[in-house]
């Protein structure tokens, strides 16, 4: 016979640490309780900023993507959907507001941005604004005046 090991604590740490979580995104408390996160990397090089968002469940209709002044925001919502003449005995996948802000430190190519959905994947190409890109200055001997 199989032994289940369960914390009982689980659920109590789970709803803590989506209490504190929600109180990051700079919204008012009462809207953060009801907003989920998307998990997401970002990764940079020379010339961009590559987002890489999980949103499982969504088709690329489903997502809004707004590049506000110094935010991008992610946002979905899915709804909870039983099949006709049945009841629910588990939930375990999340339903309701799902939402990202992230703050950009430097400016943006706006007009060159790129948003890609692949296999529950939003991958988002974020370009740097020509202004904010490394520039390699030469340097020259003060006699070559």
């Amino acid at each position: 016979m199989n032994t289940i090991r369960r914390n009982p604590f689980a659920e109590l740490e789970n709803l803590v640490n989506e209490a504190f979580r929600a109180n990051t995104n700079g919204q008012n408390s009462n809207h953060q309780a009801n907003v989920h996160r998307f998990p997401l990397n970002i990764h940079e090089n020379d010339d961009s900023y590559l987002i890489e968002v999980e949103a499982p469940g969504f088709g690329p209709d489903d997502i809004r993507v707004v590049l506000e002044s110094e935010y991008l925001v992610i946002e979905a919502e899915s709804k909870a959907e039983a099949a006709e003449g049945t009841r629910l005995l588990l939930r375990e996948r999340r339903t309701g507001y799902f939402q990202r802000r992230i703050n950009l430190t430097q400016p943006i190519d706006r007009d060159n941005v790129v948003a890609e959905y692949e296999n529950g994947v939003l991958t988002l190409t974020l370009p740097k604004a020509e202004a904010t890109k490394a520039r390699v200055i030469s340097v020259r001997s003060a006699s070559q005046n």
